[in-house]
């Protein structure tokens, strides 16, 4: 994964590793031990209903899950008889009145809605299919072919402008700049038509349907938007209050809901009747009322507002950012490139270093021939005589083509040539940024080997460099990035073939037989998303030398069963196991196929692997290629651990997970939204989600938060920046647009 906008291939379930283009509030102490209750949720049957409820059949006004409304009283009916027109069908103008609510009001709702527990049985599959979704969607999750609407009431925030933007739109408008609030959408983001001016047309009135596809698919954020707007009681807002624009979306959202629900009737679909709603005051009020769903005030400064492209490049930075591997030898982006253009005596220190020589390493490129080499250190001698001479000239800033590793199929003649053209380049950089070991003493420089992200290309170089200058293997180079520099690098298998050839050229005939050289390692090492706490695979899991070597003393195996007691391999996880070395928690029966659910492992997990840290162990979390399973239960215990929201232990977890595109499919990711609000609660700063049943375990909430040099003012602490559900699935939609033909 990178922040470069190369597009990737589309999203799978947890079976395929996604390879990259070559490219570019609360004050609760932190020491406080919290219970994570496991609620006792009811079983549930078909549309949502509790078992021992009615089967679906005519839509209901009472809700079985999500919001309740204690009285619809409080919320005083509008006058929309001036937006109708006067052939509006019977069936439409029997609908439910839209209704007026204040801010405070508003602010309660939200509240309420943050703190929902609703189990997933509840909703899916409802949220794969929708009401009519593609036909092979449907057909897949639904012998029937029908799916029925869920016993649910949920939240959509729709903001209009001062006036409406757009008429009959084909897509979401660009975002407001301001007075916006949290979990904003656009009305055309779920309506076909969207009024302008004039009398609201009934029969235009209606939900837009999903695109159609003829995949099935367990990550269709795209969706959310439509589905669950579908199932939701809907507040419309604009910045100046009540106005006509915010009135007559509101009215064709009541019509779009009544034609759902008469449809839902005629076809016995079960379901509610949903409610529109129409924030009374200006924004000004909101601001005064909960300041805390402020995402843009009406100023246009952020308040709460996340941008997920924005972050993810900012986490991505800041784990990649520049760092020393070697004497005067530097690994990071290329954004960290700062040219020497100042004499030394001339140079004010920024604390950032400067560097005489920049090895770009891009896809495609191929080692500088002698005769530009030669070139290159003319240039520097010719600079260091005439500061000799005590000339002020212009300081050289010498750029190096730098191999990238993936070699095209080559006889293996051809490959020893292309390593012998890398350590070339090895030995005329070390001569100039070691000049102590050269033959002729010359001013020492700093170079940067750097690519777009700081990784994915400039990798291959760098373990190539360590392995020529400290006469290393090549598991010791990748050693001592790991563990000695903590630097983040990613090689993939095809670049192994170049590495081993620059070891053989340095060592002679590779002779070990280690973690390096077993079946099951594909060139990568398990990503470290906290310094106790790694994210990998299934053949990470496998090869028990490789986890020894980086410290792994803990596994958390997620439906992939790898220490059989029955594998008789002196190198397996098993063998590992029984010797002692490391334990393993195995999560059973979970598949990765949009129906299995992780719900009632959560706790156990998360318990594991804080035990593991409270012991100074190393924990890998695992199942097969590390996209979905496992990295739920990591961004649960990163939630839990650092008291963070579920969007930012996503997008840290993302963000750290190189060249591998994290997805939790929609049901888990509904789960860890269950997650977030039993943290908020057993942190008191939610209501209880089911105060009956707050039975152990209990870890230790917030216990890392302030650690690991994460930036935590940007970090909302768990349960205070709830955002609802369709808003987060559209959010994480755009972003894996950028990287997905498909998303």
């Amino acid at each position: 994964m990178t922040a470069t906008g190369i597009p990737m291939p589309p999203l799978a379930t947890d079976t395929h590793t996604v390879r990259s283009e070559r490219r570019v509030a609360s004050g609760v102490s932190h020491a406080t031990a919290d219970a994570i209750s496991r609620p006792s949720v009811p079983p549930v049957g078909a549309g949502g209903l509790p078992c021992g409820a009615a089967a679906p059949g005519a839509p209901s006004d009472t809700a079985a899950w999500g919001l309740h409304h204690a009285s619809l009283d409080v919320y005083p009916p509008l006058d929309t008889s001036d937006l109708s027109t006067d052939t509006v069908p019977v069936r439409l103008a029997s609908a439910p009145p839209v209704r007026g609510v204040s801010a405070a009001q508003f602010a309660a709702m939200y509240a309420d809605y943050a703190a929902l527990d609703v189990p997933h049985e509840v909703l899916f599959p409802y949220l794969y299919c929708g009401h009519h979704g593609p036909t092979a969607q449907t057909r897949f999750f639904s012998a029937s072919g029908v799916v029925p609407a869920p016993a649910y009431r949920g939240l959509a925030v729709v903001r209009v402008g001062d006036e409406c933007e757009a008429a009959h739109g084909d897509g979401a408008p660009a975002p407001a700049r301001r007075a916006l609030l949290l979990s904003s959408q656009a009305p055309e983001e779920t309506l076909r038509s969207v009024p302008a001016c004039g009398p609201v047309e009934a029969h235009d009135a209606r939900f837009r349907h999903q695109p159609a596809t003829r995949r099935v698919s367990t990550r269709n954020f795209q969706a959310q938007s439509i589905n669950y707007t579908m199932v939701s009681d809907v507040v419309v807002y604009s910045p100046a209050g009540l106005t006509d624009a915010a009135r007559r979306v509101a009215l064709a959202f009541r019509y779009a809901q009544q034609q759902y629900w008469h449809e839902r009737l005629v076809e016995r679909l079960g379901g509610l009747r949903y409610n529109v709603f129409v924030i009374t005051e200006p924004f000004d009020a909101l601001e005064r009322a909960c300041p805390e769903l402020v995402a843009v005030d009406a100023h246009g400064r952020p308040r709460h507002a996340v941008d997920f492209l924005q972050r993810e490049q900012d986490e991505m930075y800041r784990m990649a950012s520049v760092s020393r591997i070697d004497t005067n030898v530097y690994l990071g982006p290329t954004r960290d490139f700062r040219p020497n253009i100042a004499l030394p005596q001339d140079a004010p220190y920024t604390g950032a270093p400067t560097f005489s020589i920049a090895l770009d390493a891009f896809k495609g490129n191929s080692p500088p021939t002698p005769a530009f080499l030669r070139s290159a250190a003319e240039s520097f001698a010719v600079f260091d005589r005439d500061v000799a001479l005590g000339r002020r000239v212009q300081v050289p800033t010498a750029h190096l083509e730098c191999p990238t590793g993936a070699l095209p199929e080559q006889h293996p003649d051809e490959a020893a040539g292309a390593a012998r053209d890398v350590l070339m380049l090895c030995a005329w950089l070390e001569a100039h940024v070691s000049p102590a070991h050269c033959r002729y003493p010359r001013p020492a420089r700093r170079a940067l080997i750097h690519c777009a992200d700081g990784y994915t290309e400039s990798s291959v170089f760098a373990l190539a460099y360590l392995m020529y200058t400290q006469r290393l293997r090549l598991e010791q180079a990748y050693l001592q990035l790991q563990l000695r520099v903590a630097r983040p690098f990613f090689v993939f298998g095809s670049d192994l073939e170049l590495l081993r050839a620059v070891e053989a050229l340095v060592h002679g005939a590779p002779a070990h037989d280690d973690w390096l050289d077993d079946a099951h390692f594909d060139g990568s090492l398990p990503s470290r998303i906290l310094p106790f706490l790694y994210l990998g695979n299934l053949g990470h899991a496998r090869n028990a030398r490789l986890l020894r070597a980086i410290g792994i003393t803990h596994v958390v195996s997620v439906g992939e069963c790898v220490a059989d007691d029955d594998d008789d391999d002196p190198h397996s996880l098993a063998a590992a196991r029984r010797a002692g070395q490391i334990d393993v928690h195995y999560v059973a029966n979970v598949a990765d196929d949009g129906t299995d659910s992780l719900r009632a492992a959560l706790c156990d997990a998360v318990e594991f692997v804080e035990r593991a840290r409270v012991s100074g162990g190393r924990v890998l979390v695992h199942c097969r290629v590390g996209v979905s399973r496992s990295s739920t239960v990591v961004i649960a215990y990163a939630m839990a651990h650092l008291d963070i929201t579920l969007v930012d232990a996503y997008l840290l977890v993302r963000s750290r997970r190189l060249n591998v595109l994290i997805q939790p499919h929609l049901l888990f990711f509904w789960e860890l939204r269950a997650w977030e609000a039993r943290i908020a609660a057993a942190l008191g700063r939610r209501a209880a989600c089911d105060p009956a049943h707050a039975e152990p375990p209990r870890i230790v909430l917030g216990a890392g938060r302030g650690a690991y040099g994460l930036p935590y003012t940007a970090y909302a602490r768990a349960g205070e920046r709830c955002v609802t559900w369709s808003w987060l699935c559209r959010e994480i939609a755009a972003l894996n647009a950028r990287y997905c033909v498909d998303a």
